[in-house]
């Protein structure tokens, strides 16, 4: 296992994380452990010493089906607390949030509820044999970047939290700030229809190596990708007098379809940079 790894951003920047160590991953798993027992701890005072105590043992709880029942309920508690606290809070628990990690996607972005399930679903593989973690500790220890099974299958890694290097570059400090935000970019609502985050993450990777193409491949994929957003936006595409101009244009038009997606907003006329001759609506 390695001490740091590089990840490429959706904007093709490599950035530098330091990667939880094992003693961390387990401390915050004991953590999360204790937070889950006294949760378990209450339900059961609950059951059977509250008001439902009478209700449970008139209902049987204690025969074969209801120890079924409890079993997984108990399960249910076990894997809905990472599921649901990884999947809202993008890769922390409180044990994680103690120890100082957190869990990212490949790519340096948060994780969703997606990554949180799949990781999870697979926490029973890793926990083999119970509750040793036998199986996931080999295989963080046998991995480069410490991943166990379920980090294997979901796409995720866990990393440090404190992130002093990336802060310092222009790039790492606009990732820092996606990553605060608490979630990856979302469709964008245009009159005609949605920009998808697919056709989002397309535009943002062109405007970000456009400059490197030669002029005429750089406009006629700049019109390929415009054309159709223009149409969208219910809007007729500008004409302008000159073929730089109206490159220039598009890329704006791109360029503020991304702003407005990283803000969450809806397209409206006071939206997008308007030009000396040429108006967008």
């Amino acid at each position: 296992m390695k001490e740091s790894i590089y990840l490429s951003t959706p904007e093709h920047a490599k950035l530098e994380f330091e990667l939880a160590g094992l003693a961390s991953r387990f401390m915050a798993h004991a953590i999360d452990l204790l937070v889950i027992g006294c949760i378990l701890i209450c339900l059961s005072l609950l059951l059977f010493l509250g008001p439902f105590a009478s209700l449970v043992r008139d209902t049987g709880a204690f025969d074969s089906y209801g120890i079924a029942v409890i079993i997984l309920i108990s399960f249910s508690i076990l894997w809905g607390y990472y599921f649901l606290l990884e999947g809202y809070f993008q890769g922390i628990t409180p044990g994680k949030k103690m120890m100082g990690i957190r869990v990212l996607r490949e790519d340096g972005m948060p994780i969703g509820f997606y990554e949180s399930a799949i990781r999870n679903l697979v926490r029973a593989a890793d926990a083999f044999p119970p509750p040793t973690y036998l199986l996931g500790g080999v295989s963080m220890h046998l991995d480069d970047a410490g991943k166990r099974l379920g980090d294997m299958v979901a796409g995720t890694i866990v990393v440090c939290e404190s992130f002093p290097k990336i802060m310092e570059t222009k790039t790492g400090a606009a990732w820092a700030a996606r990553v605060e935000k608490g979630h990856s970019r979302k469709p964008l609502s245009l009159a005609g229809g949605n920009v998808t985050v697919k056709q989002l993450d397309l535009i943002e990777q062109y405007l970000n190596r456009c400059t490197t193409f030669p002029f005429e491949r750089r406009r006629d994929l700049t019109e390929k990708m415009a054309a159709p957003l223009w149409k969208l936006s219910g809007n007729i595409r500008p004409q302008a007098d000159s073929m730089a101009s109206t490159l220039e244009r598009d890329e704006t038009f791109l360029d503020s379809l991304l702003q407005l997606a990283n803000e969450e907003k809806t397209l409206s006329s006071d939206a997008l940079p308007m030009t000396d001759h040429t108006t967008f609506f």
